[in-house]
């Protein structure tokens, strides 16, 4: 795991790897999150089995919610991330996406003259809106799931 850094008040890790398997350029929900998974990682001995949860934001990036450790307590973003999340993708993000989809829509649609740019700006608000619910729907159900299996026992082998 390479050390996190702030861009545009969002942290990111450059690279994680996990089984072989090398992810780079993966967001953290918040500083905090990142300063605590990067102080645990410090104290963790090499080699030692984690499962990252995270959820792909708008399908293109993944945003780190929960690390957990095999032998440590879960590491994971607090319940307050989900009403922030809620207020950026139902209300901010919709917004924003919404406007961008409204002019690329209004412009592809010119091509059908007036009926075709109403299509196409109401297919960019239909887009802007529903990716950003659908987004926020990932980002619930990963955190949910994520506390259900950090909920479960950890079986002892004999």
């Amino acid at each position: 795991m390479s050390g996190w850094r702030a861009e545009n008040a969002r942290a990111i890790f450059d690279t994680i790897v996990i089984d072989g398997v090398n992810h780079t350029g993966m967001w953290v929900a918040n500083q905090t999150l990142a300063d605590e998974i990067w102080e645990a990682y410090q104290e963790w001995p090499t080699g030692e089995r984690v499962c990252l949860y995270y959820f792909g934001h708008m399908l293109r990036k993944k945003i780190i919610i929960g690390i957990k450790p095999e032998k440590r307590p879960l590491i994971a973003m607090v319940r307050k991330g989900l009403v922030g999340g809620f207020l950026w993708y139902f209300v901010f993000g919709s917004i924003i996406y919404s406007l961008g989809g409204m002019i690329v829509g209004g412009m592809v649609g010119m091509i059908g003259g007036r009926q075709g740019t109403a299509l196409g700006v109401l297919l960019g608000i239909v887009y802007g809106v529903g990716g950003c619910w659908f987004t926020y729907y990932r980002m619930f159900t990963s955190y949910r799931q994520m506390r259900l299996e950090a909920a479960r026992p950890v079986p002892v082998a004999p």
